[in-house]
């Protein structure tokens, strides 16, 4: 990343140079874009516009009956922000589906976004309920009431029973016959008494255990990213006094988690708190020290720390491995074992008794992750579940797929969150680094299990930059109804595109990777990668590399000025 410091010679001409450099960076005509401009000079086998869909990425869960392919939302009628097909559990109608939009903020519905093979388990993802006094004539207004407007109690009350209703069957279908289900709630509590928007009633159905995991919300982790950029982007004096001014490859500042990224080693998912903030320690490099403490200027390992804790949560309640799944496997041998007992049975009969309570494993639960919104941080917990438990997102393709399925058909405002960069004064009320707070968690856990990765550094550092400022159309539009109004397929090109070329994709393989072996019933054997959640495993990858300075130039060439060249890894790399 390049900062160019330029001088003038008056605050006039200062802003007039600004002004004119965030006009550029802030076009609001799409066709002036460059990605609806660019002619790629390569070729390409396979579009990548057309490489992913939902059929293919689940075709053995559609072919075995148990979810289906709802075309409720054909015309973006029910859900805006939500692809025209969604999938879903094969006994829920769309009738439901759409009763739930109505009573859903903007409409988002839960949809499935993950499916558990060992477990028979997936995940879910919606957006928050609507309050009672927000919930309209046609079950969609999700504006506060005008002054002066009066509701009756027995229009409350009407509203308050079909929401009731609906929820009660949208639970109950969710959730199969016998199995267990964990809402992990990742709202802010100030926000819901702020918001007044309902609350889940998971309360009449007993199967349900909702957890609180609360993410930040997303306008304050875009305050805490752009704290966290300028942090490490302002100037830094490497002299001390009395000391000879310093070379500009020998100025080397490298800033590193304390602790390194040691992994956990696998197994079970190791705990943490959400509360803790990891400091970065002082670094002496040739006589210059730069002290910076995350805990006192920024939180965006706290940010880290949220989001693998949620994601934690989830995981181990989809593949049985929380305490709930314990207490009911103790249960069900305690219980095993009283029939036994009852029965009399005594001598080979113990020993097949044994054998079975060994053969009995943890039930897993279906997990539905909540929202305020259900576009960001629901997001961001389901895709780092994924990567967490299933190998075959961690492969170059598998994770293209993933940002494919959650986060461009899932509806993630990519056109607002990542308009802008840390650096830009014109943020918006949606700018949000949610899909770089993504990336860098995904980095964190592949620091501490290399192996299991396809992918290098250099793959997340490409897909933040582009995420950003890019020439292929990829992460343009907020949904795919912007995308198809824009016809970003016929006239750009895809990202995928590019990245499959095999000459590309060398750039991007890990060397220390290590495909998962397969099992005899075809499924994978790998363990999952549990992430180690204690402050100390957590790493900072923000590096300032050297500074050029008035008097640096190699003799014989120009001086540059006051040109500050920072490495901040691809969190800053937009």
């Amino acid at each position: 990343l390049l900062i160019y410091e330029l001088s003038v010679h008056s605050n006039e001409e200062m802003y007039r140079i600004y002004q004119t450099l965030n006009d550029y960076c802030n076009r609001e005509n799409v066709s002036l874009l460059c990605a609806l401009n660019y002619k790629p000079d390569f070729t390409f086998e396979e579009d990548g516009w057309h490489i992913f869909s939902l059929k293919r990425e689940f075709a053995d869960l559609l072919q075995r009956g148990e979810c289906r392919i709802s075309s409720v939302n054909v015309d973006y009628s029910i859900c805006p922000s939500y692809p025209r097909e969604i999938l879903t559990l094969a006994c829920i109608s769309d009738d439901l589906l759409r009763e739930s939009a109505q009573f859903r903020r903007d409409g988002r519905f839960p949809i499935i976004t993950y499916y558990h093979p060992s477990k028979s388990t997936y995940i879910a993802v919606c957006a928050e309920a609507l309050s009672v006094s927000r919930v309209g004539k046609t079950g969609l207004e999700a504006s506060e009431s005008s002054p002066g407007e009066f509701r009756s109690s027995a229009g409350l009350q009407t509203a308050a029973a079909a929401k009731c209703r609906v929820d009660e069957q949208l639970l109950a279908a969710l959730l199969p016959a016998s199995r267990r289900g964990t809402i992990i709630d990742l709202r802010v509590i100030q926000s819901k008494k702020k918001s007044s928007l309902g609350i889940e009633m998971d309360q009449f159905n007993p199967q349900w255990k909702r957890l609180s995991r609360p993410i930040t919300e997303p306008s304050d982790i875009r305050s805490i990213f752009r704290e966290f950029i300028q942090a490490y982007t302002r100037p830094v004096s490497l002299q001390q006094p009395g000391s000879k001014p310093p070379s500009a490859m020998s100025s080397l500042l490298q800033f590193t988690g304390g602790g390194g990224g040691g992994g956990s080693g696998g197994g079970e998912p190791t705990s943490g708190h959400a509360d803790a903030s990891p400091e970065l320690g002082a670094e002496t490099v040739e006589g210059s020290v730069a002290k910076v403490s995350l805990k006192r200027t920024t939180g965006w390992l706290s940010l880290l720390l949220e989001a693998l804790t949620a994601a934690v949560a989830a995981a181990a309640a989809l593949d049985g491995q929380d305490a709930a799944a314990q207490q009911q496997l103790q249960q069900e041998k305690l219980l095993c074992q009283t029939a036994e007992a009852a029965t009399g049975t005594a001598g080979n009969g113990n020993a097949e008794l044994q054998e079975r309570l060994a053969g009995m494993q943890t039930q897993g639960a279906c997990v539905l992750v909540l929202g305020q919104q259900g576009r960001d941080r629901t997001l961001l917990v389901s895709s780092l579940v994924q990567i967490i438990l299933a190998p075959g997102v961690r492969t170059i393709r598998g994770f293209e797929a993933l940002i494919y399925r959650d986060w461009l058909l899932a509806g993630h405002a990519f056109g607002e969150t990542c308009r802008h960069s840390a650096f830009s004064m014109s943020l918006s009320q949606r700018d949000s680094p949610i899909f770089l707070l993504f990336l860098d968690c995904v980095w964190q856990i592949w620091c501490q299990y290399p192996s299991c990765f396809e992918f290098n550094e250099d793959f997340l550092i490409f897909l933040a930059k582009h995420a950003y400022v890019s020439e292929f159309g990829t992460f343009l539009g907020n949904s795919e109804q912007d995308r198809e109004n824009l016809e970003l397929a016929s006239k750009t090109i895809s990202l995928w595109s590019y990245v499959n070329r095999p000459e590309v994709l060398a750039n991007f393989l890990n060397p220390l990777y290590s495909a998962p072996s397969a099992g005899t019933d075809g499924s994978s054997a790998s363990t999952a990668c549990w992430p180690c959640l204690a402050p100390q495993a957590l790493v900072m990858r923000c590096a300032v590399v050297f500074v050029v300075g008035p008097g640096s130039a190699p003799p014989g060439q120009p001086d540059p000025g006051p040109v500050i060249l920072r490495n901040s890894g691809w969190l800053a790399g937009q």
